[in-house]
């Protein structure tokens, strides 16, 4: 799974796991994705996790990563602008914290 989102994500997965070191690896799969916008990404990632901690649960590093990747591809796809994005983004970080990822 993890191997899954280094290649769908193109990002370091020593990053993935520990949230350390470059997002991007070295190697050269990893220039060839324009797509990622890696800004907002963290932006989604820090986000669960501040909403976990603050609901007193664990930010496992594979559940952080598959729901941060499940949010960005459905915000990337729906909203057609960086504002509505981080509506987008809002909304589903309250309704987090509310319902407690449920």
């Amino acid at each position: 799974m993890l191997g899954r989102l280094k290649e769908v994500l193109g990002v370091s997965l020593d990053w993935l796991i520990t949230g350390k070191g470059a997002m991007r690896g070295d190697g050269p799969e990893s220039n060839d994705r324009d797509g990622l916008d890696e800004g907002f990404f963290t932006q989604i990632v820090d986000g669960i996790v501040d909403a976990l901690r603050g609901l007193g649960q664990p930010a496992e590093a594979r559940a952080v990563a598959m729901q941060a990747a499940t949010w960005y591809n459905d915000l990337k796809a729906t909203c057609g602008t960086d504002d509505e994005r981080m509506l987008g983004l809002r909304v589903m970080l309250r309704r987090l914290s509310r319902q407690g990822g449920d």
